[in-house]
């Protein structure tokens, strides 16, 4: 449906969490603050009160509950309760643009469109697929917006239009600032995790490694996630020089203490914050070579990025750094050009706006 152009745009943003213990979240609180406010006025559901929530309140957004049942429920009255809480939101504040970030939230968007001149965007934040759904996401979604390569490969079979599947990367505050050096000579390596805490992660091949270093080097992973996996990593042999630390909403500080941050994924995954937030912060970041991990990194810093699984490398990978500490002052430049280069948030939320713009265009053509 064709619309009159508009000085500022609606854009409501549905997210399928309320914390920020998730790297898409915590992305799209940033796309939130740096949005051309000018040109564009924020909404956001969000499924319950929360961090997120909280967050965005002070950056001045309307926020929204509205859990979204499944659609597959068979509780039909919960269902269209979701629906009828949707559209009101869309109808009064006379969205424009709907960017969603789950296939449920895809699939409600889809449904909307029969009744609103809305457009539609997924953010597609994994590398999953299920093909089947897949299809329709994309069949319904007018832009999908992937944060890697690796995750638009879901798409790109499918995709018939020029630039409907556009790549952009989760975006970070970059300031070279946060480059100071924080080690000592004569100190242990300091090795962190932070990020959820699921089978995925591979957290009992970093585990495994550090146990086999020499010298020894100290290890902590921080977040929440999958309590029988946490249990079952605390049985590991000499775990318990591990220290195992809950979520914490704000890691900078912490993430800044460490020498060496590691990836151990032993599945791929849209893109990690934990990556971006590392190298930003000019930190060794030590990855498997899950395809998302060796995208980030590039070849420039291929020589820390290690087999999938592999403890024993990823052991040797570590020593080496710990035995020759300079690496750590003499890359740390490196990493941050290279998360300067590819995931500054100021560029990338540019990049998000031009999207809503050429969508904007079309649907204002006469």
């Amino acid at each position: 449906m064709k619309t009159k152009p508009k000085d500022r745009y609606n854009i409501l943003f549905i997210s399928s969490f309320a914390s920020l213990q998730g790297g898409g979240q915590r992305s799209l609180l940033l796309l939130l603050r740096y949005l051309d406010r000018g040109r564009y006025a924020p909404f956001l559901i969000v499924p319950e009160p929360g961090e997120l929530a909280q967050q965005a309140k002070r950056l001045g957004v309307t926020v929204f509950i509205v859990p979204l049942e499944k659609i597959r429920s068979w509780d039909i009255f919960s269902f269209l309760r979701s629906m009828y809480g949707l559209r009101a939101i869309v109808k009064r504040y006379e969205v424009d643009i709907v960017h969603t970030e789950s296939p449920r939230e895809t699939l409600y968007g889809g449904l909307l469109k029969i009744l609103c001149p809305i457009t539609l965007v997924f953010h597609a934040r994994v590398s999953d697929s299920a093909a089947w759904l897949d299809r329709i996401l994309y069949a319904v979604a007018d832009t999908i917006i992937a944060v890697s390569h690796t995750a638009a490969k879901r798409f790109r079979s499918w995709e018939k239009s020029p630039g409907k599947v556009e790549v952009v990367y989760n975006a970070v505050e970059c300031d070279p600032r946060t480059l100071e050096t924080t080690r000592h000579p004569g100190d242990k390596l300091r090795v962190g995790y932070f990020g959820r805490i699921e089978p995925r992660k591979g957290l009992e091949v970093l585990i495994q490694a550090v146990d086999r270093m020499e010298p020894a080097a100290e290890l902590v992973i921080r977040g929440d996630g999958d309590t029988d996996y946490v249990a079952k990593l605390r049985e590991l042999p000499r775990a318990g020089r591990t220290v195992f630390a809950g979520y914490k909403p704000d890691i900078r500080d912490e993430m800044r203490g460490m020498d060496v941050i590691v990836l151990p994924a032993v599945r791929d995954e849209g893109l990690s914050r934990m990556i971006v937030e590392a190298m930003a912060l000019g930190k060794i970041v030590a990855a498997s070579a899950v395809s998302a991990n060796k995208e980030a990194l590039g070849d420039a810093l291929k020589e820390f990025i290690f087999p999938v699984g592999d403890f024993e490398a990823l052991a040797a990978l570590l020593t080496h750094i710990a035995r020759y500490p300079d690496i750590i002052e003499s890359k740390k430049t490196l990493f941050y050009q290279r998360a300067a280069e590819l995931f500054e948030i100021k560029k990338n939320t540019k990049m998000i706006e031009q999207v809503y713009d050429k969508l904007l265009a079309l649907r204002n053509q006469p």
